[in-house]
């Protein structure tokens, strides 16, 4: 196997199976009955529905990362709320706001998020927001902003980004808002699905060995492992990107790319 297949196979496995598990991959969400029981799309009562995530393999990876209601909080401490099965709502009789943080890898990209929602209001809705918030700032910037009106019962409120976030962590911390306009069990949530892809680092402007030039295909990925420890030059300033690589040497790669260690 060649150095720069090698190479690839360690970015594919560290920005996908490695980060799935790290993560918590969770499958694309489905439906509630009205009973509030869980369902799966396109998957009847009955079925035999596998719980397993499905990777999507590649050289970015698209995974699940879910937020439930009890990791919520109200914003305004005294007001009350209720829950069954994880469901809830206000009891105020009016506007609440609930306030979650969200974790991701820096560079990590977010395209959508999916609310699993339960609105029967003829005037209420479920509402939620994306935050972007800078550090040492007092204001958030809000995008993405989505509502079940017109939708009663149980649904899954897909909202897409007007355009995706990279995470950030050294500037930014990030945040989901849900507004329940009801303040009764009219309306009522109960996790929030956040769809993000791990992304390869931006390629440097200046070449780190001399036989691996900017312009060259897998110039990107080299960097990028470089840059995170997980491989070295055969000498200080070139790779031999085409040379074949050993048992050993792939050992040393993927060790690396997917942080394999003894348990303590």
């Amino acid at each position: 196997m060649r150095r720069t297949s090698m190479v690839l196979a360690c970015v594919a496995l560290a920005s996908g199976v490695f980060a799935s598990q790290a993560l918590g991959q969770v499958p694309v969400p489905g439906s509630l009955d009205e009973s509030g029981n869980h369902r799966v799309a396109g998957v009847e009562p009955g079925m035999q529905v596998s719980k397993a995530p499905v990777p999507e393999w590649g050289i970015t990876s698209a995974n699940w990362l879910t937020i439930g209601s009890g990791s919520f909080t109200p914003i305004i401490s005294g007001w009350t709320w209720s829950q069954n099965f994880w469901w809830r709502w206000a009891t105020t009789g009016g506007n609440t706001y609930w306030d979650a943080s969200l974790t991701l890898p820096s560079g990590t990209k977010v395209t959508h998020f999916v609310v699993e929602a339960y609105d029967n209001s003829a005037s209420g809705d479920v509402r939620v927001t994306f935050a972007t918030c800078p550090n040492l700032s007092s204001s958030c910037t809000y995008t993405g902003l989505g509502q079940t009106s017109g939708t009663p019962g149980y649904t899954w409120l897909t909202v897409v980004l007007p355009s995706p976030i990279t995470i950030d962590n050294n500037m930014n911390s990030y945040h989901v808002r849900v507004r329940l306009d009801s303040g009764d069990d009219t309306n009522s949530f109960r996790s929030v699905s956040f769809k993000y892809e791990l992304q390869v680092s931006p390629a440097p402007g200046v070449a780190s060995f001399t036989d691996v030039p900017t312009s060259y295909w897998a110039f990107q990925y080299i960097e990028a492992l470089k840059a995170s420890g997980i491989t070295q030059g055969v000498t200080p300033t070139t790779y031999e990107p085409e040379s074949n690589v050993t048992r050993a040497q792939m050992a040393v790669f993927l060790a690396k790319a997917l942080g394999l260690h003894w348990p303590n």
